[in-house]
């Protein structure tokens, strides 16, 4: 066994190896290999799919007929005379529009579409089932600031679509379009009655106004009511007064009472004179009034009689101002009797016939303030009554004004031509051709869906597929075991062919010698996964090609239960590999073949023999006995899996290679590979056997159509002998002198 180090080998089959294979395949490359040898069941799968993908996609499309009608909304009328409403300018005018577009496809315009008798021979039901089957039939469209909007229904009938489009514009029209704009006329007569019903309340107010200004009149009524307001007021302030004298003299009162000195002379005079002050003053401006009232009396004389409203008004203020003017002299008295020239009178008495007489005073302007109240709460009540009358009077007369130019605007713009604003301006046509035609483009779309399909499907069946059918996938399932080699099926009679079986057993032998950091003995062991995978064939193939290349070669067969060398060189009666592990090698178990650099190592005996006497320190004897004396040594063992002395035979070599057959499962190679690691060893190449042609690269079938040209694959080799051809028939030289060696046995 070698004690050579792997990192020189390592290196050789990084020169070696194809570096395009550790880098992550392409998706298009995986396809491409799962397709690989599935070409002709992909195409027809194709077709078929893709034929029948184009009739499901004609038929799956059917034609479609399009109706369209137009609505128009203008969004100004012309004017005649007045700008109204209805010769503006619309406001928001393409929200307008756009809620109206949304309108046609409204429940309540499609049931009453439904209701069109053009559609009674359609059998659409009604209710929400029918008028979810038009709402889907029907689409309105409408662009920003156009005034038309369309609306088109769509149906493979072209006389349904023509029916559905006109029906829908119709209740539209019906639904909307009179409720949206009243009638000239129907406007006319409800401004009209507007007007009867104004001119009526104006009636109403006006009699109620007269009625209650019928005693002082209008402007009388609010007059009198702030001249009582004045004199409520001035008699409030004569109460105080009043109020202020008693005060006083009760508080003399008690302070006489209390023995306390008192100037009454000083004390009396101060009250009675601003009292009097007080009342003179008012008494003169009362005289005044009064002659005021009579003068103006006197100067209307000649115009109005006695019951003129506004004699009787003077009337009225001239009796008040008199009744004034008598409180006021009656107040006035209180000062005659107790005059301070005419006596001394005892204070007390004087102090309480002062104190009687001011309130008798204040009693008397109660009274007159009670009764002036009562007529300014009467005369204000009036007032207001009146004033609230009068607004609304106003009001009225204001409606009234607006209304009747209403009523003017309208019969003035209703004589134009064109009063509306909504339209239908053309219902829906007849179609003759479809709009909608998608048959041929589905039908090619579904076509190439089921040529997808097809591919699809048959990359699936490739990724289950266990099988290794060409040399790509056997690299694919290991990155650490390299094909190193391709063996085409030689079964077929080809020249071409054999040629290059012989080209992939050569170039098997130069990567095996590359391999090599120096010319030295070296071990290898041929095993498979499985049975009839070609090793035994690659053995002698190999072992001849070394042997004509000048290297002494010894193959062995190691297969102790099939034995498959040693019947192809016809030794089964010649002693071998049993003999040599028992006799330590005697030299009479190696067979000399017709080549003298090739020997061969027969199973020998192995009828007496049980498989489970091998062991690894014989064949290790065995290997030490040999090697010396070889160049080459290859094993031929059973496959490493069920075979018990592959395992032992492939720890012991230097470089073990393994040989696939095609269509051999993917696990059963895995399966191999790993047994080999776990017994220490490890497969240093794959060899693919019965390799299809598309294996080969064009290069190859140059050199193997053109054997004599091709340079030579090992220097000083002749060219005759590099085929594999010219080896099997030196095998059957090695075969010839095999029996006469045993005849001479």
């Amino acid at each position: 066994m070698s004690d050579a180090p792997d990192h020189g080998n390592n290196l050789r089959f990084e020169l070696i190896a194809d570096k395009s294979e550790q880098i992550a395949e392409d998706p298009l490359q995986f396809v491409r290999r799962k397709l690989r040898g599935r070409y002709r069941l992909t195409i027809l799968l194709a077709l078929l799919l893709a034929l029948c993908g184009s009739l499901i996609g004609y038929s799956a499309a059917p034609v479609k007929y399009e109706s369209t009608g137009l609505i128009q909304f203008k969004p100004v009328l012309p004017t005649i005379l007045y700008k109204s409403v209805e010769n503006q300018p619309t406001p928001l005018y393409d929200s307008f529009v756009s809620a109206q577009a949304t309108l046609i496809r409204n429940s309540n315009v499609i049931e009453e579409a439904l209701k069109d008798t053009s559609l009674a021979s359609w059998d659409i039901p009604l209710g929400p089932e029918g008028v979810e089957r038009i709402r889907g039939m029907i689409s309105v469209h409408h662009r920003r600031g156009d005034q038309i909007v369309r609306v088109t229904a769509t149906h493979r009938d072209p006389q349904f679509a023509h029916a559905t489009v006109n029906a829908v514009l119709k209740a539209y029209n019906r639904n909307y379009h009179e409720t949206i704009r009243l009638s000239p006329s129907e406007r006319e007569r409800k401004l009209k009655q507007r007007v009867s019903l104004l001119k009526k309340d104006l009636l109403v107010v006006g009699e109620t106004i007269l009625e209650i200004s019928d005693q002082y009149g209008v402007d009388t009524i609010k007059r009198l009511h702030n001249e009582k307001i004045q004199a409520l007021i001035a008699t409030d302030q004569k109460l105080a007064e009043l109020n202020l004298a008693l005060t006083t003299l009760e508080v003399q009162s008690e302070r006489r009472a209390a023995g306390l000195h008192i100037d009454n002379a000083r004390e009396f005079d101060s009250f009675a004179g601003a009292f009097i002050s007080s009342n003179t003053d008012s008494i003169g401006g009362l005289q005044k009034e009064e002659r005021a009232i009579m003068a103006e009396m006197k100067s209307f004389e000649g115009k109005f009689g006695r019951k003129h409203p506004r004699m009787r008004t003077l009337e009225r203020k001239l009796k008040m101002a008199r009744i004034q003017i008598s409180l006021f002299e009656q107040a006035n008295g209180v000062n005659t009797p107790f005059n301070v020239d005419q006596g001394n009178p005892e204070p007390s008495v004087l102090a309480q016939a002062s104190m009687d007489r001011i309130r008798e005073i204040e009693s008397q302007y109660q009274k007159l303030r009670d009764r002036l109240r009562v007529e300014a709460t009467e005369l204000g009540s009036r007032s207001i009554t009146l004033s609230n009358l009068q607004e609304q009077e106003t009001t009225i007369k204001m409606r009234l004004k607006d209304t009747e130019k209403a009523l003017d605007v309208i019969r003035v713009e209703s004589d134009r031509e064109e009063s509306a604003r909504i339209l239908i301006a053309s219902l829906g046509d007849l179609p003759t051709v479809p709009t909608t035609d998608r048959r041929f483009s589905l039908a090619f779309a579904a076509g190439l869906f089921g040529v997808g399909m097809a591919v699809c499907l048959v990359v699936v069946i490739g990724i289950f597929d266990p099988r290794c059918r060409f040399a790509q996938e056997l690299q694919a399932i290991d990155e650490s075991a390299q094909v190193i080699s391709l063996i085409p099926d030689i079964s077929v009679n080809c020249a071409e062919i054999d040629q290059l079986a012989a080209l992939g057993v050569h170039q098997l032998r130069n990567l095996l010698e590359l391999q090599q950091d120096e010319p030295s003995q070296i071990v290898f062991t041929i095993t498979s996964p499985g049975r009839s995978e070609g090793k035994t064939s690659l053995v002698l193939a190999l072992g001849a090609s070394f042997a004509i290349a000048g290297r002494k070669t010894l193959i062995i067969d190691a297969d102790l239960t099939h034995a498959g060398l040693t019947r192809d060189l016809d030794m089964e009666k010649l002693p071998g590999l049993w003999e040599a592990i028992n006799s330590n090698c005697n030299d009479g178990e190696i067979h000399q073949t017709d080549n003298d650099n090739l020997w061969a190592l027969p199973v020998g005996d192995s009828v007496n023999s049980d498989p489970r006497d091998i062991a690894r320190d014989k064949l290790l004897k065995l290997l030490e006995a040999v090697r010396s004396r070889f160049d080459v040594i290859i094993f031929d063992t059973g496959p490493v899996m069920t075979s018990l002395e592959a395992s032992l035979v492939s720890s012991i070599s230097d470089r073990v290679i393994m040989t696939v057959a095609r269509n051999q499962h993917t696990e059963q190679v895995r399966a191999s590979l790993e047994r080999l690691r776990r017994i220490g060893s490890e497969c240093k190449g794959l060899v693919f056997n019965l390799a299809p042609p598309s294996d080969f690269d064009r290069r190859d079938w140059h050199v193997a159509q053109t054997p004599a040209q091709a340079a030579p694959l090992i220097p000083d080799t002749p060219a005759h002998d590099r085929n594999l051809v010219g080896t099997i028939g030196k095998i059957n030289g090695i075969r010839a002198r095999s029996e006469s060696l045993r005849n001479a046995a």
